[in-house]
């Protein structure tokens, strides 16, 4: 669990670091409309981010949410250690994800953005999920 803990951790640094070469200067009219601009920088953190132990998936929900969806390749026992850690590691990078919103909202003018984080087990249920705007 440590490893994997560790990984999703890491997993977010590279999203940041990918995600902040990869601005859209375009205004959008939503955040469907800002995901559809930039489809191939999402495709490429969504494969830069994912390893053997996880997959990401970056999607739009409704007009307003960005979702980045974190599934595990194998079953995870699931228990409240496990959420506790993935809480405490989705904490650490809180003011990381609130700074991207409040980037994203500056360069394309929309009001309303919120990224969502899911954490996927292998069988499709959610571990762990949160958002910031």
């Amino acid at each position: 669990m440590k490893k994997t803990i560790k990984s999703v951790s890491l997993l977010f640094t590279v999203f940041v670091l990918i995600f902040s070469l990869t601005a859209c200067f375009s205004k959008p009219a939503n955040v469907r409309e800002y995901y559809n601009n930039n489809t191939a920088a999402f495709t490429s953190i969504e494969k830069s981010c994912s390893n053997d132990d996880q997959t990401m998936k970056i999607y739009p929900e409704g007009d307003d949410t960005l979702v980045y969806e974190v599934t595990m390749n194998e079953q995870w026992q699931v228990d409240s250690t496990v959420k506790s850690a993935i809480r405490t590691q989705f904490n650490k990078q809180r003011a990381t994800f609130s700074e991207q919103a409040q980037q994203i909202k500056e360069e394309t003018g929309l009001d309303k953005l919120t990224i969502a984080v899911k954490y996927i087990n292998a069988d499709g249920t959610e571990i762990y999920s949160d958002s910031v705007s």
